[in-house]
């Protein structure tokens, strides 16, 4: 397939693959959230607007699967009804939070980027990284890998019009496998106080990425455009949120 320029993506032209006839009847059942919802939440995600993405290490370009440079789209398969039911938990599990979000483009918003982080962590978006459970802090939590120590912060917080904190000693243990609905409230909290750009700098690099103010550590302005990118051809083809596609987007490790 050939690149698609940025110019090509503003127009609205799909950035992903054309779906199969099945994907197509999923495409009607998919989201409300219509392309033009998305496009004009973007408000919600500065400084993750399309103005200011990189257009050269970011370009809108598909890539073979083995050819993903940072921050390229890159073809990867087609993971069918495993995906696509896990799509549909998470989906489900976000609209039960966002339930009481009276803005309508927020809730859209929120629950796009809460599903790109799961969609950039693994192929099926069904597991989480325990590689860390000796750590209590550094636990993962739920398929999105959001760490203990953030989750914890985040309970303790006052909403944005000093409503009062979810938690204030959120146990991980309980909640790291079994309790999605939790871990993606915590999540909500830390999107209206500390704003999707520093949020995705804890969930990226831990509190170091998150403490020194600017996400300056392990590669966290690489995984905020990944995650934006990922956002952006949500915008494009909605039916990417529910179907059996997963977009994989390189970042360097740490």
């Amino acid at each position: 397939m050939a690149a698609l320029s940025m110019s090509a993506a503003l127009k609205g032209q799909p950035l992903w693959p054309s779906a199969t006839a099945q994907q197509g009847r999923n495409k009607k059942q998919a989201s409300r959230m219509t392309r033009r919802q998305l496009s004009t939440s973007c408000f919600i995600l500065e400084p993750f607007t399309l103005a200011t993405l990189p257009t050269v290490d970011f370009g809108w370009t598909f890539n073979s699967a083995d050819d993903c440079n940072a921050g390229s789209y890159c073809r990867k398969n087609y993971y069918g009804s495993t995906l696509h039911d896990n799509k549909q938990n998470i989906g489900a599990a976000a609209d039960r939070v966002l339930a009481d979000e009276s803005n309508t483009r927020k809730k859209d918003s929120y629950k796009a980027l809460m599903l790109a982080v799961a969609m950039q962590e693994a192929d099926k978006m069904d597991h989480r990284d325990t590689s860390k459970d000796n750590d209590p802090l550094s636990m993962n939590c739920s398929v999105l890998n959001i760490n203990c120590d953030m989750l914890q912060r985040a309970g303790k917080l006052r909403g944005p019009h000093g409503e009062s904190p979810i938690d204030t000693n959120v146990d991980c243990y309980a909640i790291r496998d079994q309790n999605l609905d939790r871990v993606l409230l915590l999540l909500r909290r830390a999107f209206d106080v500390w704003t999707p750009k520093r949020t995705l700098d804890f969930i990226r690099g831990g509190s170091t990425g998150f403490d020194d103010g600017y996400g300056g550590s392990c590669n966290c302005p690489v995984y905020r455009r990944a995650i934006a990118s990922l956002y952006k051809a949500f915008s494009d083809d909605p039916s990417l949120m529910t179907d059996g596609r997963r977009g994989d987007i390189t970042v360097p490790p740490c």
